[in-house]
Order: C-alpha cells, then structure tokens, then sequence
C-alpha cells in the first residue's frame, strides 16, 4: 500500500510526503517563478528512505546506473540525501526540460544482495574465458559454478549529479568476496544513452581463472568501457582489455622463465599506455582500502593452491575497510601492499 500527501499552497510552499513499503520521502519545497517558467526548489537538505525490491533496483535506480539492475535486495534501508542546492525540478514539460532540470544526490555506503548470474558477473566470467582463449594461458579445470544464487557486495558512497541534460555518477567501489570493481562516467538524459568505464580489478579475473596469473597483474585496475541505453543491461567492451593482456605473450614468457620480471612487462608496455588514454579521458581510479585487502585475500588463497577460492569475507569486513579508508590515511594501506607483495612472491618463486 502506498500513501502521498500534498500540503501547501501553489506557487508558494509546497510539503510532499509519500510513504509505501519501498519508500519513505518528506520534502518541504518552494515553488517559484523563475525567467517566465515554474520550478520546484528545496527549502532544506531532505532524505529519502529506499528500501526496494528486485523490481525497484531495476527500474528506479538502474535509471542511475546498470550495476543496480543487478541488486535483488538491500540489507538495510538505503538513505538517501537530496541537497538543497543545486535543486530544480521545471514544471513545464517541453522539449528542454531536462537541460533544467538539476539534481545532486547522495548515496551512502551500502551492502546489497546481487545476482550472481547478472550482467556483471557474467561479463567478468566471460572476460577471463576469452582472456585466457586468447593468449592461450593455463586454463584450470571448471567444475561447474557450485556458488549461491546471490552474493552480497559493499558499494562505497557516490554522488549523483543532474545538470544540463547530464546524469553524472561520482567514482565508486563494487567489493564483495569475489570481485571488485569501481565505476565511473554518464549519461546523456536527451538521447538515454550512458557510457561509463568500469575499473576492473585484475584479481577479479584471477578469481574466475587463476592461470591468467602469467598475463594479469592482480593489483592493476583495467578499464573497461560499457555503453547502453538507460535503464538496460550494458554493451561491455571487451576488445581492448583482451588485446592488450593476450598481446602480451613476453610478459608470460618471461614470468615462466624468470619468476617475477615477467612482471616488468606490465611496467614497461601496459600501464605507460594507460596512463596516457586515462589522460585523454580524464579518468582516475583510487582503489580504497576494501579493494586492496580483496587483492590480499585472493593472492594469499591463491598462493596456497592451484585453484583460487578466496577466502570469504563478510560484507561488514569490506564495510569496515570502506569506512576505515574514508576515515583518512593510515597504516593499513602499508601492511595490505606487503601482503599483497609477499603473496606475489610466494606465487612466481614456488
């Protein structure tokens, strides 16, 4: 059942509220005449209680974003903060109307439930197959996915932004015991096309096949462009990342015959070239401390038997990692590189 309540006068001082098992929202707005045209303000910084279902990630906040078409269910209610300003909602619904319209949204931390055979698992999957057809790498033996249909993932906080017919999302972190992987990009609200690049993280294909050790450098960020129209499942772009990694034939050469100097390949070919195109884009990644300690766990499993299965680790454990690197710099980042150094160690000198 839901309710929707509507107090105030127009124009003038609007207060809606709106209550339904999904969704909790009280804004207190102004409606105002501005340059001839009716726009909705806020009065204040007001929240949102969200707590959907399948169909709601699908269709509510995968018009944010794909990767919440994924999500079943959220562990707890999802708050989330609507900012004063920038704020306008245009009452006049013609054909500029969305170049008016401005939005900024924030999404705090949040553990939801994902399918484990949605768009994303499954093009990782694919990804490390094709990876590893490709450059011909050690293929492990597949016994079938035993694992859940679901899995829960900690997604770090991220801004959303609506100006000038532009949906913009704020660089932001998927981690759960198997993946991890950060997003960032648009979307074009005119023509409801969206292109973002994930950044996959390397150990997240060594999870899926953990012979691509030889060509795939478990603490490097891969981008990976995705495209498509808003609120559908993703184009994910896999040309460049497998060209890259199974052109690089010398790196596992090297790695076979001479322990981890095949690594220096990555140094000297793959990362200076991705440097240069995150220039052109302007795309950066800063890997948050939940994302190292998932390095760490997935090296220290593989290091320790031919076929990775990472040791679980609890959504609250990758929370604690997010909140702890939100709480500014310290010590952990050094201790988890050593980890993640020794573990490499262990795996090209065995």
């Amino acid at each position: 059942s839901a309710s929707m309540e509507i107090t105030g006068a127009f124009p003038g001082v609007l207060t809606l509220r709106m209550k339904s098992d999904k969704a909790k929202v009280n804004l207190a707005t102004r409606t105002a005449r501005r340059k001839n045209r009716y726009v909705v303000e806020l009065l204040d910084e007001n929240v949102a209680e969200l707590t959907p279902d399948e169909e709601g990630f699908r269709v509510v906040l995968g018009e944010v974003h794909p990767v919440f078409s994924d999500a079943v269910a959220a562990r707890q209610p999802i708050i989330l903060t609507i900012m004063r300003d920038p704020f306008a909602v245009p009452l006049d619904f013609d054909e500029g109307w969305v170049n008016r319209l401005k939005l900024d949204l924030r999404i705090p931390q949040t553990t939801l439930s994902m399918r484990r055979r949605g768009w994303l698992t499954e093009a990782i999957g694919t990804l490390a197959e094709e990876v590893g057809k490709a450059s011909k790498a050690l293929h492990s033996a597949d016994d079938g996915d035993t694992r859940e249909e679901t899995y829960d993932a900690t997604f770090s906080p991220q801004r959303v932004t609506v100006k000038d017919g532009r949906i913009t999302t704020s660089e932001f972190w998927v981690v759960s015991q198997d993946l991890a992987i950060g997003f960032q990009g648009g979307a074009n609200l005119k023509n409801r096309r969206y292109r973002f690049f994930m950044g996959l993280v390397g150990a997240s294909l060594l999870v899926e096949e953990p012979g691509l050790i030889q060509i795939v450098d478990p603490a490097n960020v891969y981008d990976v462009p995705i495209t498509g129209e808003i609120g559908g499942d993703p184009v994910v772009d896999k040309k460049e990342l497998i060209a890259a990694l199974a052109g690089s034939a010398a790196k596992q050469q090297l790695a076979a015959h001479a322990g981890s100097v095949g690594v220096l390949v990555d140094q000297l070919i793959l990362k200076p070239r991705q440097h240069r195109r995150r220039k052109k884009l302007g795309l950066t990644w800063n890997m948050p401390g939940a994302v190292r300690h998932f390095i760490a766990r997935t090296l220290k499993a593989m290091s320790g038997q031919q076929v990775v299965t990472p040791q679980k680790a609890s959504s609250q454990e990758d929370a604690q990692a997010v909140e702890q690197e939100e709480r500014g710099p310290n010590r952990v980042e050094d201790v988890v590189k050593d980890e993640i150094n020794r573990a490499l160690e262990g795996l090209f000198n065995r």
